[in-house]
């Protein structure tokens, strides 16, 4: 029977997704409590055999951005979540991170279990949602402010051109984060972003799931495949790894992101750029209206290609990624 997600808290969910493990394999579980670090412990394992214990992350809706910080967790560390669909199935196994969901998919391997299963479907559609805060406006404000956490400082009308949104959203957003917590009153009415790391992994979430798919214009391909290095974007701008190839000189670029409401005309057919659903050329309309550095070199802002590299989250993306971070985003993370 399906669950209504939203109705349960993380210990249940992880409960029905060790249930729907043992169902399926027979695998016993006993769960433990948390820590302030860690949700919960799941230790598992055939009915006579050695257990295995796991610290345990409880995600209600994760997204691919989840996998490449799994990844990077201390070992073992399982994923117990609602539904892992496909290609995140496949994420998290090449990773060598072990999952489970309310499904019945799970990837375990251990020196005594190998469990294998994606592409099962939740046996009733759950009405997932995002807190008003994750949705696309408010998630457009959220990247001005993690862009430059300054930017606090600026009357709500001007933060509301910076991000593209009403006067109104930015109201209800700046109140939702100090509801929640992410921004103080540090004295004399004058506030801080703080939980930054929370945020910006929130926000990657938010980002992936909401407002990236919302933003995505068209998709074209190229007779060459390196075409890109010499053509003039005219006023659009290089994201994702065409964009971190420029930043870094690190990274060989496979797909190309620009950020635009429409290409040029000589941009299309000087580089006999086509139309294609599937094309490895990917426009999406910018969500942000402010300066930054990078702009004149005709980049997205440092932080829209970092998670334009996270989405796609490969070997090659998530190192370049890092790189990033360290360069050009941490300072204002980790900014006091």
């Amino acid at each position: 029977m399906g669950a209504i997600i939203n109705n349960i808290n993380e210990n249940d969910l992880l409960a029905l997704a060790a249930d729907k493990l043992k169902q399926m394999t027979g695998i016993a579980y006993t769960i433990k409590p948390g820590n302030n670090a860690i949700d919960a412990y799941l230790i598992i394992g055939f009915p006579g055999d050695p257990k295995t214990e796991f610290a345990v992350e409880i995600k209600r809706n994760p997204a691919m951005v989840v996998a490449h910080e799994m990844a990077a967790m201390a070992n073992p560390h399982l994923l117990a979540t609602y539904y892992v669909n496909p290609r995140l199935a496949e994420r998290l196994k090449n990773l060598g991170v072990p999952y489970i969901d309310c499904a019945g998919n799970a990837y375990i391997n251990t020196k005594a279990i190998f469990v294998y299963v994606k592409g099962n479907k939740p046996e009733k559609k759950e009405n997932i949602q995002l807190a008003r805060l994750f949705k696309p406006g408010g998630l457009q404000v959220l990247f001005v402010l993690l862009c430059n956490p300054d930017f606090i400082k600026a009357p709500y009308r001007e933060l509301a051109i910076k991000a593209g949104v009403a006067l109104g959203t930015v109201a209800w957003a700046m109140k939702e984060m100090q509801k929640q917590g992410f921004i103080i009153d540090i004295g004399n009415n004058v506030y801080r972003l703080v939980k930054r790391e929370t945020l910006l992994r929130l926000w990657l979430i938010g980002y992936e799931q909401a407002l990236r798919p919302r933003q995505l214009v068209k998709r074209y391909h190229a007779e060459k495949h390196d075409w890109w290095m010499n053509a003039k974007p005219g006023r659009a701008l290089w994201g994702g790894e065409v964009a971190a190839y420029k930043m870094t000189g690190y990274l060989k670029p496979e797909t190309v992101t620009l950020y635009a409401a429409k290409l040029t005309d000589p941009l299309i057919f000087e580089n006999r750029l086509r139309p294609d659903p599937n094309g490895e050329i990917e426009l999406v309309e910018p969500f942000w209206n402010f300066e930054y550095p990078e702009i004149k070199e005709n980049l997205a802002p440092p932080l829209c290609v970092y998670a334009d590299l996270m989405i796609r989250a490969d070997g090659r993306t998530t190192e370049t990624a890092k790189m990033i971070y360290e360069k050009y985003i941490d300072r204002y993370i980790n900014k006091n």
